[in-house]
């Protein structure tokens, strides 16, 4: 029995050591009563509105709606803050597990700022 309990373990623990923590943040900016949204990934590129499927820039009807948009999409929130000077600029630090690079932008496209 110490012996399954042993390998359960060891095979838990090898299925972890494969993924690792990415972090992004994303901020939220009131424009005419909706909201749009920017990336950074923190991956050597820019940081990019988020666009929708027609390659414009996503519109969201609240602050909320942008955090489930990456939320559906494995990002967990970690952080919150606001941008001193920047009235009504959201900024909202988040996390995801990731096995490969490809992973970190899975189906959120961005255009530069």
């Amino acid at each position: 029995m110490k012996r399954l309990v042993l390998l359960f373990i060891a095979i838990a623990l090898a299925v972890g050591l494969d993924a690792k923590t990415v972090y992004s943040q994303i901020g939220v900016v009131a424009k005419s009563g909706k909201f749009v949204a920017t990336v950074d990934f923190g991956d050597g590129t820019k940081e990019g509105y988020i666009l929708d499927e027609k390659g414009e820039k996503k519109v969201f009807n609240s602050v909320m709606e942008a955090v489930n948009y990456m939320a559906a999409r494995d990002w967990k929130v970690v952080d919150t803050y606001v941008l001193v000077g920047n009235v009504g600029h959201l900024v909202y630090v988040m996390k995801k597990e990731v096995k490969e690079d490809s992973e970190i932008r899975s189906d959120i496209k961005t255009k530069d700022v």
